[in-house]
């Protein structure tokens, strides 16, 4: 069950509450997220990982978070997070360009071997 803080089919005592959750709650996120900050690492992915994620959004058999998940996370490799920054732009770049890095993912997997 989905609800809301603040909708006009609530009460104006549950919109108040609401308004009041929300003004305690997102600046103790953003207090956290800002100390984390320093803490945050890349993700350590192998180039077989990237060409996992590269394929099945291509094939369209990914599942429902990961191309998000991919996309959104940095990657430690700096020639792995260089496909990724640019995967990233995908309505943008077009399939064709997905298709290359796909390609370009599985050459630095085959240099690995």
């Amino acid at each position: 069950m989905r609800r809301s803080l603040i909708s006009p089919q609530n009460t104006l005592w549950q919109n108040v509450w609401g308004v009041l959750a929300a003004a305690i709650v997102i600046p103790i996120a953003l207090l956290l997220k800002l100390v984390m900050l320093p803490f945050d690492r890349p993700m350590k992915r192998t180039p077989e990982e990237v060409e996992g994620y590269l394929r099945d959004f291509i094939e369209g058999t990914g599942e429902e978070w990961d191309w998000d998940d991919f996309v959104s996370i940095e990657i430690a490799d700096t020639r792995l997070d260089s496909i990724r920054e640019r995967a990233s732009k995908f309505p943008d770049v077009g399939s064709e360009e997905l298709n290359a890095l796909l390609r370009e993912a599985e050459e630095l997997s085959s240099v690995r071997d």
